[in-house]
């Protein structure tokens, strides 16, 4: 009728002169049929052509009724499974969560014309398409509301039959990105505010895959308090975090966050070892000897100084590289640099320009120097592997060798290994190493003399490292004052521990993994660190170094920096 009503409209309209019959052909098409039995009871012809119309009229309806009816894909047959995520899986707020179902069909029907539609309980509908060829839908999303979720995924069909299939997910916790500073690491997470919460656990493991197996680092109560600061974690290791919301007798029992991962502390690695560091207060930098500990020991990158800016701890410059330097130290003034290396060389570096300024000659060969207050440089001469030699001096203003001259008797006026320090009165102290009885003597200079003003021994081996602060003396695990009387020593649980470095101040002491009250010798902290050496570039802040074990030739080093306030 919808296709046949307006040609018959126009027909009659057309063909028929009778104004009744105008007026019958301008009614709704749905009177047609009545009005024109009305109008044509006595024109039979009229009346054949009408019916006749009618008929083919029904004829083309049927036609086109059957052109428009789509097909009906059946539901009876098939069913729906959500294969990702899994039923009960903890998924991760803001994480990428990818979505998958499929129609499990035995008949390989075309499912195309089926519409998938996917339904979180709490967020609404999160996702709508067409079921492609194979039979699939799929998705990603990454704005999941920080809930627990029934996901719902519905197959309709053309007049919207439904068959179903859910899941739940818990997509309730989350570890933020970890912070850290270079001594502590900063460890947030987020979670939804659950009625049946019972506590939070965070663990920390050195490895992912055994992350659960010790013991939680922190374990609190409190729902809102949602961070903890790890200032235990070793420097420069990488520490796996996870924490886990813990429930009161519902299921599930617990909730999951994500596993994240930090190294922890501020750091630099290295292809070469540090032998010495030395600090620069004034210019917030440190100057480091590219080298290794044994003479005897080569190293296939090379040797040299190194400038290490403390603003970011960095490398700056690496200079002189084919010397294989044995001490430094920087003259009263800071303006000069000054270094040996087991010969008769001297390499003088300009601090204001970080180039080498000059290289002068002793009239011995140096492995370790100072730098006096009247602007004379004391070394002492290089000792062989086993057994002792004797000091000297240099006059940097006149750049000419001293001649030796002391009063010691020669019984006495050698010295073995070890490391010395120098006074503002330029008295020199030594403390000998590599020797069974090392012994620590104060050795004056007046008038380019030396003379033994003091001397201590030890009764026991010694290492190479001797610190005057504050007129104190450090010595091993010894504090001194400067008449060699024993004013305490540095201990822990293990041992005696020897004294790295002095803060300037002179408050605090660096021992092996410990940091200590200088005037009680008691434990301040242990520092979270691996470390061979280190110094203090200001009162609160430390510089440490490691060497690693080489391959082949090649060694490598890492170079912390470390605030302990």
């Amino acid at each position: 009728m919808r296709l046949i009503e307006p040609q018959i409209s126009v027909y009659l309209d057309k063909t028929n002169k009778d104004p009744q019959v105008k007026q019958i052909s301008k009614m709704p098409h749905s009177l047609y049929a009545v009005a024109c039995c009305k109008t044509f009871k006595k024109n039979m012809k009229l009346k054949l052509l009408f019916l006749t119309l009618i008929i083919l009229s029904f004829s083309c309806e049927k036609k086109d009724l059957e052109t428009e009816m789509p097909e009906i894909t059946s539901l009876n047959d098939i069913s729906v499974q959500i294969l990702n995520p899994s039923n009960f899986e903890n998924t991760i707020p803001g994480d990428e969560l990818n979505f998958k179902g499929i129609i499990i069909d035995d008949n390989f029907s075309d499912l195309t014309n089926l519409r998938a539609k996917w339904i979180s309980d709490k967020d609404g509908i999160i996702f709508e398409q067409n079921i492609d060829e194979d039979g699939e839908t799929s998705f990603t999303n990454s704005t999941l509301s920080k809930n627990i979720h029934n996901i719902r995924l519905d197959i309709i069909n053309e007049v919207d039959s439904i068959i179903s299939d859910s899941i739940d997910i818990y997509n309730a916790i989350k570890l933020l990105p970890i912070e850290k500073t270079n001594n502590s690491s900063t460890i947030s997470w987020s979670s939804i505010n659950d009625p049946y919460f019972e506590s939070f656990k965070l663990y920390r493991s050195r490895y992912r895959s055994n992350i659960l197996y010790n013991d939680p680092v922190f374990i609190t109560n409190n729902i809102n308090d949602t961070t903890f600061i790890d200032k235990t974690a070793i420097l420069g290791e990488e520490y796996f975090y996870k924490v886990i919301l813990e429930r009161t007798q519902q299921i599930p029992e617990i909730f999951e966050s994500n596993i994240d991962s930090i190294q922890a502390g501020k750091f630099i690695k290295t292809d070469y070892p540090i032998l010495k560091i030395i600090p620069d207060i004034s210019r917030n930098y440190a100057y480091g000897i590219v080298n290794t500990e044994s003479i005897y020991d080569d190293n296939e990158t090379e040797y040299g100084l190194v400038f290490i800016n403390l603003n970011d701890l960095s490398i700056e410059n690496r200079i002189l590289q084919n010397v294989k330097f044995s001490d430094l130290d920087i003259d009263p003034d800071g303006n000069f640099l000054y270094l040996s290396s087991r010969s008769n060389n001297i390499h003088k570096v300009n601090l204001n320009t970080k180039n080498l300024e000059t290289t002068f000659s002793l009239s011995n060969s140096a492995h370790k120097i100072e730098v006096g207050y009247n602007g004379k440089l004391y070394y002492h001469i290089t000792p062989p592997t086993s057994g002792s030699t004797q000091f000297r001096i240099y006059d940097l203003i006149n750049n000419v060798n001293i001649p030796y001259s002391t009063n010691i008797s020669a019984a006495y006026s050698s010295f073995s290994h070890g490391d010395f320090e120098i006074d503002q009165n330029n008295n020199l102290y030594h403390g000998e190493s590599n020797s069974s009885g090392s012994n620590l003597s104060k050795i004056g200079t007046t008038d380019d003399t030396f003379s033994l003003e003091d001397q201590w021994n030890s009764n026991s081996y010694q290492s190479a490292k001797i610190i005057l602060n504050n007129n104190k003396l450090y010595w091993n695990h010894f504090l001194l004052d400067l008449d060699f009387n024993i004013q305490g020593t540095f201990q822990n649980e293990y041992g005696n521990i020897d004294v790295q470095d002095v803060s300037p101040d002179g408050n605090n002491v660096l021992g092996w993994r410990n940091l200590f009250n200088s005037n009680d010798q008691s434990i301040i902290k242990e520092i979270p660190a691996s470390f061979d050496g280190g110094i203090f570039v200001n009162d609160s802040r430390l510089l440490l170094y490691k060497n690693d074990n080489p391959i082949s030739d090649q060694y490598e080093s890492t170079i912390y920096l470390y605030d302990f306030n």
